[in-house]
């Protein structure tokens, strides 16, 4: 993926780690199946593409398509295909942050909360993520800071997993070549979770999706 603008830098959570956190940037949990990343990736595109963005202002309608185009296509783009990639990377960052935990610092509340939750960690979790994607996108010039705090609970889910020593499935796809037809197909299975920092630029709008 090409570099990101300074306007758009996140220094918290998974991003402070030198990993894009496309999980942060949808919205969702770090082992959300491919339908449900599609689901919130359309629900993101119609508030922020230009046919159907309401923005007041031109400034408002620049950055909302900024956003989709650098950040919210990019990351549909890898987790909607489920890059091997992507999901080894992930594991990989899960296991040194249960190696480093102790070292970590968290700047949300929400996160430190997290931390403490104990036996109610998957439920925290969860119904955390789910709240601030629900204002993620709302208003724009706090898009990057829900994003970042997203990240800061994915850091911290990951890495009281792997303290427990257990793992985090992320699905990803493999070809699979039918005997009818002798076409590859996709296959979604699950690995354990991670990330990549390459990958392509993804669609500019909902209608190529």
């Amino acid at each position: 993926m090409e570099q990101l603008p300074m306007s758009l830098k996140i220094e918290y959570g998974l991003f402070k780690l030198d990993f894009t956190d496309y999980h942060a940037v949808l919205g969702i949990p770090v082992d959300a199946d491919v339908k449900a990343v599609r689901q919130r990736y359309l629900q993101i595109a119609r508030r922020l593409h230009p046919d159907s963005c309401k923005a007041s202002t031109e400034a408002e309608k620049n950055k909302a398509n900024l956003l989709l185009t650098r950040l919210v296509n990019p990351a549909y783009e890898q987790l909607s295909r489920g890059h091997r990639d992507y999901a080894a990377s992930l594991s990989h960052l899960s296991k040194r942050l249960g190696a480093q935990g102790d070292k970590i610092s968290l700047a949300s509340a929400t996160a430190k909360q997290l931390l403490q939750a104990g036996a109610n960690l998957d439920n925290l979790y969860r119904t955390s993520v789910d709240h601030l994607a629900s204002e993620q996108y709302q208003a724009l010039d706090q898009a990057l800071a829900k994003i970042a705090e997203i990240s800061e609970l994915n850091l911290v889910y990951l890495m009281c997993k792997s303290g427990k020593g257990e793992t985090v499935k992320t699905p990803v796809s493999t070809p699979v070549k039918t005997q009818a037809t002798g076409v590859t197909q996709q296959n979604s299975q699950t690995t354990t979770g991670a990330t990549s920092q390459g990958g392509s630029v993804g669609p500019k709008g909902v209608s190529r999706v």
